[in-house]
């Protein structure tokens, strides 16, 4: 090496521990690099050009480093590679571009992964050489400007998904002419993108991502221009219009195709058999009528089938058996008909959900095939009928079988010892009688057994105590006699037991209570006798002279909430209870004049109190309605006026001057002090302190880039804030259960929940309840219930938080969704949506594992 060379590799020791020296390495991984050595070449993690030895590859990849990426690194000229991906480094991406610029021998720069924060640089780098750029799961927000992608005619791989990008697509991103691969997925990109103009012009794009933003129009035409375009991800945005444009009947090299979860309407696409090299597609949650064509049968490369959360109709094709690598098929909730195809179950398939249809007719027979590798199905709520087929018993690999919701009215299946590895067992209400049999449990993998509201009748067999690893036995509303089985006592994992409504006689085992981790029990509406056992869970429950004890469902939840959406367990029996509400009060109230809470303030501050809602006073709008600041008389004190917007929900001044008195005792650091209201039938007002530092909805929904978003733990903590609140008068008057929409029903305790639950999964993915398009309206709990069920729901979580812990977040989704149940007996309590809350945050030992 020559002088000239030993200078620059000076420079490279130099700029690298000058690097070093804002880092923070916990575990020494950077312990090797010494400001004393000639040259870095043989520290770790360090890569050089043998010919120069100069560095060239600096990759730092997962090694929890955190601190800023500072100084130095400008000093390592000859650097193509530079790799900080999955670390904490923190800080401005527009403080660390002047470094970054002058690197103009870089093609790799992958800074994924970590908490960089800011916007986007107008020009990151000059590279001229720069092909790889991923800046993917970071905190970066605002706009991304025009000139990011002027200088972009080297990239092949573009990623800036997962941080808090918005405003439009500009359309200067037609500059990046490389490009192979761009993902702007998981972020909240909106408008209605020009694609002839920037997207389409990338002829050579192989891979398409932008799901998941807030894109909306139709979806676009002139696709067929990308002849290389293989992957094609759309899904989760608000794109409308009559269907899937023709166009891309001519992607003959798409092997991706995903459009669900927009506001898709028409009937789907017939000439989707003309996608020969189609393996993957999902048009799930939109709107799409009609019927499947039987061309779809010439997919002969088709593995996954997604058309769930639509209205198609007709029956389900029989050509699907020449799809002969299909391995997923989901048609849930739609309005198909008909019998099961039987060539279908010929396929050697891995899942299959054709829950909640209109299909008729009795289980086709299964081929050796299909007992060779099917996983999940789940035929549910349909009017399926006639015997189970005994070839069932050879579904060696089978986890999970749903058949509740029928009316197959047959004996239970004999062979049900067969399954292997069965997990879950769902046969609620699917007129099955006779007996249970001895042999359910021969293999011990079952976890969740559900027979409620059959006919089912005889003892109990004492071969229920092999059901080993039981976490949920529920065999409600049958016709079971004879004794609760001693053997019971065996199930030590079981948490939740549910008897009730039999004919069960004689004592409660004592040897029940020694199941340390029941926390649930229903044995009500049954012929028991005798005393409750005195361990365990039982003590803590009040005896009846005439039926033991019946907990309530939201206790029952607590132990649900950490099963996966794939079990899709109904948490409780769907009988409809009316939402009445209490007696109608005596009190004499004042129509039409402000009423005061605080004796101190007087009565006639103001005369006229629609004269307070001008523009000029506008602070604010809501869901709930607009904000208006006012100054309280000679005192000056400031107070917030909201103008309700409540569609004649509480049309009765009782009513409303129940749920304010309620809401008004709430005493709590992070909720405002109700003051007082006026009523009348066509205007309501609700009187609050002012709060200067802004609510929890401008914290969510209108923070700036100037401002850090709310953490998961703030988020949380938010939550469990909310105890406090009655929350009665925010379900009543914004966030409405369902069953308020007649109006004569009043408000209680199970629609408060409703409104909490909404709340919940506002708090959680940063989204409005109800967000309007163009030409459309998403209801957030709809869509978050729909990603449940194809099994990604952590995608709706609002990536501005970070880093969040998923054992928390998921639970958390799933108690919002039961709160949200569209029956009201299915909810909880607000009591027990507290200590489930609580629960989630000191997660009970031995949580179920997801399925």
């Amino acid at each position: 090496i020559g002088h000239d060379d030993n200078i620059n590799n000076d420079d490279d020791v130099i700029g690298l521990i000058a690097f070093k020296a804002d880092i923070i390495d916990p575990s020494s991984h950077l312990s090797s690099w010494n400001q004393d050595d000639i040259s870095p070449c043989s520290w770790k993690f360090i890569t050089c050009n043998p010919a120069t030895g100069r560095v060239i590859d600096l990759s730092l990849i997962g090694l929890n480093l955190s601190g800023k990426i500072g100084r130095g690194l400008e000093k390592v000229q000859n650097l193509q590679v530079l790799n900080l991906a999955h670390n904490n480094f923190t800080g401005s991406l527009n403080g660390l571009s002047p470094q970054l610029s002058v690197l103009t021998n870089l093609e790799n720069l992958n800074l994924s992964r970590n908490g960089l924060s800011g916007g986007v640089p107008p020009f990151l780098t000059n590279s001229r050489k720069l092909k790889f750029l991923d800046l993917s799961k970071n905190l970066l927000s605002g706009p991304v400007p025009d000139e990011f992608f002027l200088t972009c005619s080297s990239l092949r791989l573009l990623s800036l998904s997962g941080n808090n990008l918005n405003g439009p697509i500009p359309n200067s991103v037609s500059q990046c002419t490389s490009l192979n691969h761009l993902n702007l997925s998981k972020n909240r990109f909106s408008g209605s993108p020009d694609f002839s103009k920037s997207l389409w012009l990338l002829s050579r794009i192989r891979t398409l991502d932008l799901s998941h933003n807030a894109l909306t129009g139709h979806v676009p035409d002139g696709v067929v221009s990308l002849h290389y375009l293989k992957e094609l991800f759309l899904q989760g945005n608000h794109f409308t219009g009559e269907s899937v444009p023709v166009s891309f009947q001519g992607l003959s090299c798409l092997t991706y195709l995903n459009l669900g979860n927009n506001v898709l309407t028409g009937d789907f696409p017939k000439w989707i058999g003309r996608l020969n090299s189609l393996e993957y597609l999902d048009v799930s949650g939109n709107g799409l009528t009609g019927t499947v064509p039987e061309s779809v049968g010439g997919l002969g490369s088709l593995t996954y089938m997604s058309l769930s959360g639509n209205n198609i109709s007709g029956t389900i094709p029989k050509s699907l058996i020449y799809s002969s690598k299909l391995s997923v098929v989901r048609l849930r909730g739609n309005r198909f008909n008909g019998s099961i195809p039987e060539g279908l179950f010929e396929l050697g398939l891995n899942q299959i959900d054709l829950s909640r249809n209109q299909l008729t007719g009795s289980i086709p027979p299964g081929s050796s095939r299909l007992f060779e590798t099917l996983e999940s199905m789940d035929l549910s709520a349909n009017g399926l009928t006639g015997d189970i087929p005994a070839e069932m018993g050879l579904l060696s690999k089978l986890r999970y079988l749903n058949l509740s919701w029928n009316n197959f009215e047959t004996r239970m299946p004999l062979k049900l010892g067969y399954f292997e590895n069965l997990t879950v067992l769902d046969l609620r209400n699917g007129a099955f009688h006779g007996s249970l049999p001895a042999d359910i449990c021969n293999s011990g993998s079952l976890e969740i057994l559900q027979l409620d509201g059959n006919a089912l009748t005889g003892n109990i067999p004492e071969e229920i105590g092999k059901c080993s690893s039981l976490y949920l036995l529920s065999m409600s509303y049958n016709d079971f006699r004879g004794f609760i089985p001693r053997s019971m006592s065996l199930l030590k994992k079981l948490k939740i037991l549910k008897l009730d409504s039999n004919q069960l006689s004689g004592e409660i085992p004592q040897e029940l209570g020694g199941l340390e981790n029941l926390l649930a029990v229903n044995i009500s509406y049954n012929r028991l006798q005798g005393r409750l056992p005195d361990r365990g869970i039982f003590p803590s429950l009040q005896e009846s002279s005439l039926e033991a004890v019946l907990i309530s469902i939201g206790v029952l939840v607590i132990s649900l909430l950490n099963i996966s959406a794939r079990k899709r367990l109904q948490f409780v029996s769907n009988a409809l209870e009316s939402c009445s509400s209490s007696s109608r009060s005596t009190r004499s109230l004042s129509i039409g004049k402000l009423v005061w809470f605080d004796s101190k303030i007087a009565p006639g501050w103001v005369a006229n109190p629609e004269s307070l809602l001008h523009k000029a006073a506008e602070i604010g709008k809501g869901v709930f309605g607009t904000v208006y600041k006012a100054s309280l008389g000679e005192e000056g004190r400031d107070l917030a006026i909201k103008n309700l917007v409540v569609s004649n929900m509480v049309q009765h001044p009782e009513d409303f001057d129940r749920e304010v008195r309620v809401l008004g005792k709430a005493r709590h650091p992070n909720l405002v002090s109700v003051k007082g209201y006026y009523w009348t039938p066509n205007l309501q007002l609700l009187v609050t302190d002012y709060a200067p530092n802004g609510s929890l909805q401008s914290k969510l929904h209108e923070w700036s880039t100037s401002s850090q978003p709310l953490s998961w733990p703030k988020r949380i903590v938010a939550k469990l804030d909310k105890k406090v609140m009655s929350n009665r008068f925010q379900s009543a008057l914004g966030y409405v259960a369902p069953e308020l929409a007649c109006q004569s029903l009043r408000v209680n305790e199970k629609c408060d929940v409703y409104g909490f639950g909404v709340l919940i999964l506002e708090t959680v993915t940063g989204r409005r309840p109800i967000e309007y398009g163009d030409d459309n309206v998403l209801i957030l709990e709809e869509q978050v219930k729909m990603m449940l069920e194809e099994g990604n729901v952590l995608e709706c979580v609002d990536e501005s938080m970070g880093e969040y812990p998923e054992e928390e977040v998921l639970p958390v989704v799933k108690l919002a969704l039961v709160c949200t149940s569209q029956i009201p007996s299915s909810r909880p309590s607000m009591a027990e949506v507290i200590q489930i809350l609580q629960v989630i945050q000191t997660p009970i030992p031995h949580r179920m594992d997801a399925y």
